[in-house]
């Protein structure tokens, strides 16, 4: 996916990295502390908040372990983001094949 395409989409379609990154703001862990707990480059870390790094099922385990949701959240999460951003790029799409 273009990084362009996933940073305009709408603010309701929310990325598990997202809320993730709402999660270690809040319990103030910092970006060097999130990525050494998720194992993850900086680089990886930002891309997963900007929902553009997908979620493996070793990144939820990961997220279990530093989050205390299970790893099915995280896993349902991901899976209901995708949907409904291939449903808006969807949109997008036929929009521009009509104009």
């Amino acid at each position: 996916m273009e990084n362009g395409t996933i940073a305009s989409r709408p603010r309701s379609i929310v990325s598990p990295g997202q809320l993730v990154e709402d999660i270690m703001n809040k319990t103030f862990v910092s970006r060097e502390q999130a990525a050494r707990r998720l194992q993850l480059t900086l680089e990886e870390l930002d891309s997963f908040y900007r929902g553009e790094y997908e979620l493996t099922r070793e990144l939820a385990f990961r997220l279990r372990d530093a989050t205390g949701f299970t790893a099915s959240h995280w896993i349902g999460l991901e899976r209901y983001y995708r949907r409904r951003l291939a449903k808006w790029q969807e949109g997008l799409e036929q929009t521009d094949g009509q104009a």
